[in-house]
């Protein structure tokens, strides 16, 4: 696994020395989970502690998290989006993505520094829905607002909770022929 933009290392906080807890399903809001175990897993691994999560209500979210974005080692995508995509996290260095900030009923933004080193935001509206990978309870995350770029607008995001403070998202661009997986990323409280 390859970890693009963020702050790769971070854990969540507990006020004990942290035991390492597997995640299950209907994960409890106690669970020890570091961000680290979670960067160490593979596409299979990830898939299943996301399905074990469960959907954060809205009213729970942190004002802001910090977020690593996470991708395979060896992109062998044909799409031509994901490519792009992925492109740009690949020079995280020089436009970083530094987590999420959730600013007031249902909306909220990225922090993203790029070229010109001072702090962007990019929109989104959220809510509690159907997950696109099985189907049961994520937060959901969507881009297509008129303050975003028009080429964001297509990108769809959920979250689940895998631990206390820790939470995995999965992205994805939706266009009218279908939905591509993006990338899977974690967010964790400062």
């Amino acid at each position: 696994m390859m970890v693009l933009g963020g702050a790769a290392g971070c854990t969540a906080e507990t006020e004990e020395a942290p035991e390492r807890v597997e995640a299950a399903a209907s994960v409890p809001d106690d669970a020890v989970v570091a961000v680290d175990e979670i960067l160490a897993l593979d596409e299979a691994e990830l898939d299943a502690r996301f399905a074990e999560g469960r959907a954060p209500t809205p009213g729970e979210m942190p004002a802001e998290l910090r977020g690593v974005v996470l991708t395979e080692d060896d992109l062998s995508a044909d799409d031509l989006v994901v490519v792009g995509v992925r492109s740009v996290l690949d020079a995280g260095h020089y436009a970083p993505w530094l987590g999420k900030r959730f600013t007031g009923p249902g909306t909220g933004e990225n922090l993203v520094v790029p070229f010109d080193r001072e702090l962007r935001t990019v929109s989104f509206t959220y809510g509690v829905g159907p997950s696109r990978f099985d189907g049961e309870p994520a937060l959901q995350l969507d881009y297509a607002r008129h303050d975003n770029l028009f080429l964001l607008w297509g990108v769809k995001e959920e979250l689940r909770v895998v631990g206390r403070g820790v939470y995995l998202g999965r992205s994805y661009f939706e266009t009218g022929g279908g939905r591509t997986p993006l990338f899977y990323f974690v967010l964790s409280r400062p």
